[in-house]
C-alpha cells in the first residue's frame, strides 16, 4: 500500500507539473493575445466617427466577446495552476482567496486557524484548495451573505475545513443552480476524491455551512 500510495503521488505531482505548463502556455499565448486584441477594439472605438453608428455597436458587442473570452482564459488558468501551493501552503492559499475574491466587496470576512498547521499530500492539497475555493465562491456568488467565516483545523488524526456564511441558505437535496448547485457537485467530488467526510448544512432563511472531515495518515 505503501509503494502503491508512493507511486500514485508521483503521478499526480507529473501532472500538476505539466497541468502548470498548459497554463503558462495559456497565459502567455491565448490570454495576452486577448488583453491586445481588447486594447485595439478601444482604439478602434475611439476612431469610429458617431457614437451611435453601427460600427460602434459591432465594436461594443466585439469587445465583450473578448472581455468574456478573457475572463474563461483566465478562470482555465487558475483551475489548471498550483504554483499557489508550490510556493505556499494550504493556509495561505484559501487566504489568499478569500481576500481576493472578497476585495472591493461589502463582505465581512475570517479565516480562523486552529492546531498545529503542516503540509499534506499534494493531491489531498491540490483537491482542498480547489474545494475550499468552490465553497467561498458559492458563498459570494449565490448566497447573498454579508458574512463568510473559513475555519482550517489541524489535529492529531484529523484535517477540518468549513466554510459558512450567514446568507439567504437553501434545500441541499435539492438545490438549484442559481444558489450554486452545481458547485455542490464538484465540492461533493473532490471530497470523495481524497476520501473524506462531508456535511452540507442549509436551510431557507438560515445561511450555508460546508464542512470537511479528512483523516490524516499517521507520521
Amino acid at each position: 500500500q505503501e509503494r502503491q500510495r508512493a507511486l500514485a503521488e508521483r503521478e499526480f505531482t507529473a501532472i500538476l507539473a505539466e497541468r502548470n505548463r498548459l497554463a503558462r502556455e495559456i497565459h502567455d499565448t491565448l490570454a495576452q493575445g486577448l488583453v491586445a486584441t481588447s486594447v485595439q477594439l478601444r482604439l478602434a472605438k475611439k476612431q469610429a466617427p458617431d457614437t451611435g453608428s453601427p460600427l460602434h455597436h459591432h465594436l461594443d458587442a466585439a469587445q465583450q466577446l473578448v472581455r468574456s473570452s478573457l475572463d474563461d482564459a483566465r478562470n482555465s488558468i487558475w483551475n489548471m495552476r498550483s504554483q499557489v501551493l508550490e510556493t505556499g501552503d494550504l493556509i495561505s492559499a484559501l487566504q489568499g482567496i478569500l481576500k481576493q475574491m472578497t476585495d472591493g466587496t461589502d463582505l465581512k470576512t475570517q479565516c480562523d486557524v486552529l492546531g498545529q498547521p503542516r503540509r499534506l499530500a499534494p493531491m489531498q492539497e491540490s483537491n482542498l484548495l480547489r474545494l475550499g475555493q468552490e465553497a467561498i465562491t458559492n458563498a459570494i456568488r449565490h448566497s447573498q451573505a454579508t458574512q463568510i467565516i473559513v475555519t482550517i483545523e489541524f489535529d492529531e488524526k484529523f484535517f477540518y475545513l468549513t466554510v459558512a456564511d450567514n446568507g439567504r441558505g437553501f434545500n441541499p437535496a435539492k438545490p438549484g443552480r442559481s444558489e450554486g448547485g452545481f458547485g455542490l457537485v464538484g465540492i461533493r467530488e473532490r471530497a470523495k476524491e481524497i476520501k473524506a467526510e462531508l456535511q452540507v448544512q442549509s436551510s431557507p432563511g438560515q445561511g450555508t455551512r460546508i464542512a470537511l472531515k479528512l483523516p490524516l495518515a499517521a507520521e
